[in-house]
């Protein structure tokens, strides 16, 4: 269907299950390879040592959960040195209000939870520190579509639907952006500015928590771009 409307398979990717590596997604899997075996194949869960040699030729796209990729960084690391993987992201949809991820806190740490810093704009350059393809989060927006509540359970979004605004004196548009997806939007421009400089992504991915708030990114982005200021 895709492929007779034009797209090129490096476009798109079949997404089997989500969140699950078992019998059903290998005997999927399978199939699809036996079908087209140019498809790529996507797979978000985090693939146990048990898991390994009966997944990993089935697996295009790979993408674990940030926490995950965390609490077992040298296995991480070891895979993405395998280069087993046309691609490796990272998303992350545990918990509900998540600001904030960091080296320090894997995905059994509570502490985190409460810090002032913000998920939204740190995602994308760990991703990037991790050498990772990209990074992702769970979702544009809440699936109550009342992001405007407060109190309410979130589940990521960074738009509100205007048509839910509270104040009616506002002209209601159908996308309305948060303070999180501007934070998502200078965290990709952060990652896409360190990218060549690996020695600063080091930096960033060995510092305290406590270290990292917007003068430090702003210092690693000036040194990137030469300005010493």
């Amino acid at each position: 269907y895709m492929r007779n409307r034009g797209l090129a398979y490096d476009r798109f990717a079949v997404y089997p299950f989500d969140e699950e590596i078992g019998e059903d997604f290998v005997y999927v899997a399978a199939l699809i390879r036996k079908f087209d075996p140019h498809l790529k194949i996507y797979a978000n869960k985090w693939i146990i040592p048990a898991e390994w040699n009966t997944v990993k030729h089935l697996i295009d796209i790979w993408c674990p959960c940030i926490l995950e990729a965390l609490a077992n960084r040298s296995q991480f690391d070891r895979i993405l040195r395998e280069k087993i993987f046309d691609m490796v992201w990272s998303y992350n949809a545990n918990h509900a209000f998540e600001r904030y991820v960091h080296p320090d806190f894997t995905s059994t740490s509570k502490d985190w939870r409460n810090n002032n810093k913000t998920f939204w704009r740190t995602m994308p350059l760990m991703a990037a520190s991790m050498q990772m393809s990209g990074a992702g989060f769970w979702v544009y927006q809440d699936s109550d579509t009342n992001g405007w509540l407060p109190g309410k359970y979130r589940e990521y979004g960074v738009i509100y639907d205007g048509a839910f605004c509270p104040d009616k004196q506002c002209i209601n548009e159908l996308i309305v952006p948060s303070k999180r997806w501007k934070q998502w939007r200078l965290g990709i421009q952060d990652a896409v500015c360190l990218m060549p400089h690996k020695d600063l992504l080091t930096e960033f991915d060995r510092a305290q928590h406590s270290e990292i708030n917007s003068q430090f990114l702003r210092s690693l982005r000036q040194r990137a771009d030469g300005n010493k200021k």
